[in-house]
């Protein structure tokens, strides 16, 4: 079976993954936070207009220094605009999307490799366990729904460090993986309630200090944060299984853009306070 590239489409309902985690690969490749996250400027000033409506496209994220330090997110940390400024709407988003289709296991490889982004997996007809596991260094396990059945959800890669140049799909029945920027994260104000059901990854465009997280599901509930101001990677906010309600701090500037990834297996609320 082969994966062909097919126009993308919006996505069913979400099915969350299970509460095991495997253990990663080797050590990462350090790289400068700077380029990789040089493009999530862009895409919180497009963010207002990816909710109204079309997606624009442009050219991949350009491949990452070899800089030791690990990368930052490239954003203002106040309200002063950074020096050049911001791109605005008119320069698209961080990276055009690419979508793959088939049947069963299968290895797909990118026409484009993107170092920071979003990864959107359906496989609605599965029955058994179901993962997307990329090349890369760090982070391998980019979908992980153990527990078999349907599954739709979005996860980030790269975040951490490296950059993928295939995925290696492991499903049953036809499946769909559209590989994109930051922008394929779903756009937020991050002033108001985020609803959502199991997998997600919500960019805000200005996120609050502290949040208040709710769970409905019996598995595994882990939620990520990463901002202007992390130094070594995602923030963890909640690890916790089963039900869950409690108040978080965020470590972030007011104001300032943040990428969050939710994993769960039921209904859960990100409410800023």
């Amino acid at each position: 079976m082969s994966m062909q590239s097919t126009p993308p489409h919006e996505s069913p309902p979400a099915v969350p993954p299970t509460r095991h985690q495997p253990r990663h690969g080797p050590a990462p490749k350090r790289r400068s936070r700077a380029p990789l996250w040089a493009g999530l400027g862009a895409v919180v000033v497009l963010a207002s207009a990816a909710v109204a409506g079309t997606m624009l496209r442009t050219e991949g994220l350009a491949p990452a220094s070899s800089a030791p330090a690990l990368p930052s997110l490239g954003l203002p940390e106040a309200a002063p605009v950074p020096d050049p400024p911001l791109p605005t709407a008119a320069a698209g988003p961080t990276g055009a999307e690419q979508v793959f289709e088939g049947t069963g296991d299968d290895v797909v490889r990118l026409d484009q490799p993107v170092n920071l982004g979003v990864v959107r997996f359906e496989c609605p007809r599965c029955t058994r366990t179901t993962t997307v596991v990329s090349d890369a260094d760090i982070d391998t396990y980019v979908v992980q729904h153990l527990s078999g059945g349907p599954y739709s959800g979005r996860r980030w890669f790269g975040v951490r460090g490296d950059t993928p140049t295939q995925f290696e799909v492991t499903a049953q029945g036809p499946s769909r993986l559209t590989v994109g920027g930051v922008d394929l994260a779903r756009p937020v104000d991050g002033t108001t309630t985020v609803t959502g059901t199991g997998d997600d990854v919500v960019l805000m465009q200005t996120a609050s200090r502290t949040a208040e997280l709710t769970h409905t599901g019996e598995s595994n509930f882990v939620v990520h944060l990463v901002a202007d101001r992390a130094r070594s990677g995602p923030d963890l906010l909640v690890n916790e299984i089963g039900r869950y309600s409690g108040t978080v701090e965020l470590d972030v500037v007011p104001g300032e853009a943040a990428l969050m990834q939710v994993s769960g297996d039921g209904n859960w609320t990100f409410t800023p306070r």
